[in-house]
């Protein structure tokens, strides 16, 4: 059971180091994005690539060794149990080592979820932007409700008088 409890606990060291290698990468892109530095953007995509394969191809090894552990420790196996379960079930030193690795899966999901809100902020800033600015120079409104004025303000609409431009054009 030791055995296989270290077994897993490599195969988790190994994909959170690919998962933090990962988190790297989508902190280097987003710079690369706003520095508009579409070589090292191409670069760090390939990269990234085949970080998530290898992520990917340790998804089943990771599956199955959990399922044997839970299995020995007399625990069910579907749906798959958490780390956290397995941790209380194991002994130390594996417990503590188990509960960090379950802490550090957390963390990065924490991670990953914000880069994705920050991905995704950028996009819709980028797209107002230029909206706004295409809005501006052709006068032309890319919806109903967003009719501009040649002084850059907004014309009146039913509801409100005209606004200022909230963004720099």
């Amino acid at each position: 059971m030791f055995q296989m409890a270290d077994q897993l606990l490599d195969l988790l060291n190994r994909q959170i180091s690919l998962y933090q290698k990962l988190g790297k990468l989508l902190d280097e892109e987003q710079q690369n994005l706003i520095e508009l530095d579409l070589d090292r953007l191409q670069k760090i995509t390939r990269i990234k690539e085949e970080t998530v394969q290898d992520i990917t191809f340790l998804i089943e090894p990771v599956s199955n060794k959990i399922k044997e552990l839970a299995r020995n420790l007399g625990l069910k196996t579907e749906p798959l149990p958490l780390l956290a379960l397995l941790a209380e079930a194991l002994p130390e030193p594996n417990s503590g080592r188990l509960r960090r690795s379950s802490q550090d899966l957390a963390r990065i999901k924490t991670d990953i979820f914000r880069h994705n809100q920050d991905n995704q902020n950028f996009i819709e800033e980028t797209l107002g932007l230029i909206t706004d600015s295409l809005t501006v120079l052709t006068g032309v409104s890319l919806t109903e409700a967003d009719q501009y004025l040649p002084t850059g303000e907004r014309a009146a609409s039913k509801s409100m008088g005209p606004i200022k431009l909230n963004r720099e054009v």
